[in-house]
């Protein structure tokens, strides 16, 4: 999944305070995975990546919502409820991308905490 920068922010930021977000995981064999790199999560482990940026959109990071509704937006529109939404944040001093019209994070660090 890529990041597309919103061209009103383009510029990468660091958490002044922890965010909270919302993340979409699938169950599979009783562990979490990201839908698109089917990357295995636990809740209460925090996650690294670093950021790459490429032509106006981020190729490596980890993705996040701001809101739930745009969670469940990205849930629906896979049409499968194995889909889980999960609260996370981005801890204080990560760096992130926004973009406000997707309601989408992509940052260096994210945390799951709990199911929603």
């Amino acid at each position: 999944m890529c990041f597309i920068i919103d061209e009103k922010h383009p510029d990468k930021k660091i958490a002044t305070k922890s965010i909270m977000c919302y993340k979409v995981l699938k169950m599979v064999d009783n562990k979490l995975r990201s839908p698109y790199q089917n990357f295995s999560y636990k809740l209460g482990r925090k996650y690294t990546s670093r950021l790459g940026k490429e032509c106006g959109y981020i190729n490596k990071g980890l993705h996040s919502f701001s809101s739930k509704e745009a969670a469940l937006y990205e849930r629906d529109d896979w049409y499968a409820s194995k889909y889980i939404i999960f609260i996370c944040k981005i801890p204080k001093g990560s760096e992130y991308y926004y973009n406000p019209t997707n309601q989408e994070y992509v940052s260096n660090q994210l945390i799951i905490t709990k199911q929603l």
